[in-house]
């Protein structure tokens, strides 16, 4: 009988087979996909707020991961790691007042008994204040952690069930369901399509009420500041956060200046020369930098020049599918204002003082030399070898029907909008 050359192969391969098996040999196997995704992965979403003297320490979750690791620096020391754990949470305490901490984590799995490592986060820094709840950089660095990753949803922050914040207006960290959600969009993005669906992204309201939690609060689950827009100024400042100052009466912004009227909120990031102010807001399509007007109307004015060259260098993928960066016109003249107390938040950082380039470069970095900072090399012995079966830090658990006694308001119509027309503010009234 005659044997082929391929029968012939098969047959040798497997008799080679046998003697490897017999000898207790191990071939070696390819790395899965899986395998090789993971140790490309990283966490996203990255946050770190100091209240006080504690800090909370939240980010998004990596596929497959079993537990964290959680890295700390002190004052621009070296990194080290300070948490390991299975939740997407730490809580640090007994922090050093006017110090800068700065945070990275990794993800890590075991595979066939052997451990693997995601690659690290982005680098997440706050400042512990000396005297006050927070600092004014904390609470600009918070408004900045959604752009780019969270859709506008109309209702989205609210309870509109309860009348008043939300689950997810009231939790520290970003929302994994927000990035989910809009990495599902493309640039034809409608918010009608999608209109009450709380839980995946956040209106102008919502957005801000977030930031100021977030900013006051390292727990879940307490009160919160979600309010109609055009109440929402004149809330803060009724809490003791702030003064309130009438729209007539606003001459000039600073950063971090809560901006109120009926249609719309937002968030100040500093003036321009030519009187155009560059603002953070939720409008549609989502979170977003952008530029109001000069003094004499100009529309691609410089704050619109400055937010368009940051979105577009931070934020590409963002950038190419919406690339407005525009307001209306009466930005300039419409909202009222509540400015923060520095006994609420105070400003090591200068901010007051500086324009809206000098903020955004502080913040941000420079985008014409933007560079991902140099991963830290791999720290030493952890000084917190606690098992990771459950040391994460507690949080008190969201109640199941959260409500906030002090908003008896009915968000029946919670959105808004500015610059691309369509939906009202709570109050009815269009927004402006």
């Amino acid at each position: 009988m005659e044997i082929s050359a391929n029968s012939s192969l098969k047959r040798i391969g497997r008799i080679v087979l046998c003697f490897v098996i017999a000898a207790g040999l191990v071939l070696p196997s390819a790395p899965t996909a899986g395998a090789v995704s993971f140790t490309k992965n990283k966490p996203k979403g990255l946050m770190a707020t100091a209240v006080k003297q504690k800090a909370a320490i939240t980010w998004e979750p990596v596929s497959g991961a079993e537990w964290y690791a959680v890295y700390e620096s002190v004052a621009g020391g070296g990194f080290k790691v300070v948490k390991r754990t299975k939740k997407r949470k730490i809580v640090r305490s007994g922090l050093r007042k006017g110090k800068e901490y700065a945070y990275y984590v990794v993800a890590y799995r075991k595979v066939s008994g052997k451990t693997q490592r995601s690659q690290q986060s982005k680098i997440a820094e706050t400042t512990v204040p000396r005297r006050a709840k927070s600092t004014l950089k904390n609470f600009l660095r918070t408004a900045k952690a959604p752009i780019g990753s969270t859709m506008y949803i109309y209702g989205g922050g609210w309870n509109i069930w309860q009348h008043s914040a939300g689950k997810q207006s009231r939790k520290t960290g970003l929302d994994p369901e927000w990035r989910r959600f809009k990495n599902k969009q493309n640039k034809k993005y409608n918010y009608a399509r999608h209109l009450y669906r709380t839980g995946k992204g956040l209106d102008c309201t919502g957005f801000l009420g977030w930031c100021v939690y977030n900013t006051m609060n390292t727990a879940n689950g307490k009160s919160g500041y979600v309010w109609f827009s055009g109440k929402v100024g004149k809330n803060l400042a009724a809490k003791g956060f702030g003064k309130w100052t009438k729209k007539s009466r606003v001459k000039s912004h600073k950063p971090g200046d809560v901006m109120s009227g009926h249609g719309h909120v937002w968030i100040v990031v500093g003036d321009c020369s030519d009187g155009s102010t560059v603002l953070v807001h939720s409008s549609p399509p989502g979170v977003r930098l952008a530029g109001t007007p000069s003094r004499t109307g100009k529309k691609n004015s410089q704050a619109a020049k400055l937010a368009r060259k940051y979105m577009k260098a931070y934020y590409p993928g963002w950038y190419k599918m919406f690339p407005n960066v525009y307001t209306k016109k009466n930005y300039r003249t419409y909202y009222g204002r509540m400015r923060w107390y520095s006994s609420v938040l105070e400003d090591p950082d200068g901010y007051r003082k500086m324009n809206a380039k000098q903020v955004l470069l502080d913040l941000f970095g420079d985008p014409d030399a933007k560079d991902e900072p140099a991963e830290p090399s791999e720290p030493v012995t952890p000084t917190d070898p606690t098992d990771p079966a459950d040391p994460g830090q507690t949080d008190p658990a969201d109640p199941a029907n959260p409500t906030d006694p002090t908003d008896p308001t009915d968000p029946t119509d919670p959105g808004q909008t500015d610059d691309q027309g369509g939906a009202q503010d709570q109050g009815g009234q269009t927004g402006q």
